[in-house]
């Protein structure tokens, strides 16, 4: 493993923050399941506790392990397996109780399946992280590092600077149970 994706997990594990290239932006996020780090992501980006974040996973597998109450009928896990053209972020039901601090006021989980091979593997050795532009709310989101670095310098701990992927938006985001699209590529 990539010595500098090895520190980032270090981070993740220990709480922390940290700043990882998407397939379109760059993202500060940390463990999906680490309540106390959640908190503190919502606070550094000023996001409102009604809107939820979107969780990465690694693969659809990672999804079902790391979130076993969803449940999914058998055509939309071929849905959501399939590679789309875009990066496609899935609204998913799920019980509020479970994961209030990811799911803000919505009754489903925003997962995207990473295709981005640095935020992949993140997922893969740390297991499904939050995903959310590195920008605080009501801040143009920055397309270098160093815009990145200014933003949350003391905040983050660690800054992934690897290379972004090569979407040209932020992901599409469509609902799993009727196709809906939310927010169109």
């Amino acid at each position: 493993m990539n010595l500098k994706v090895q520190q980032a997990c270090r981070q993740l594990k220990a709480g922390k923050l940290v700043v990882y290239p998407t397939e379109s932006v760059f993202g500060i996020g940390c463990l999906a399941l680490d309540d106390k780090a959640l908190k503190h992501l919502r606070r550094v980006k000023r996001r409102e506790t009604t809107k939820g974040f979107i969780v990465l996973c690694a693969s659809p597998e990672q999804m079902l392990l790391s979130f076993p109450e969803i449940k999914l009928t058998t055509a939309q896990q071929s849905r959501i397996s399939q590679t789309q053209q875009h990066p496609t972020t899935w609204l998913v039901p799920y019980p509020r109780k479970r994961a209030a601090l990811i799911l803000g006021n919505n009754h489903k989980i925003a997962i995207r399946i990473t295709r981005h091979p640095v935020a992949k593997k993140l997922c893969e050795e740390c297991g499904p992280i939050i995903s959310s532009s590195a920008n605080p709310a009501g801040v143009k989101t920055p397309s270098s590092m160093l815009k990145v670095r200014k933003l949350f310098r003391s905040k983050a701990a660690f800054f992934l600077n690897e290379k972004l992927g090569d979407a040209k938006k932020t992901s599409q985001i469509i609902d799993l149970v009727n196709g809906e699209v939310i927010r169109p590529a």
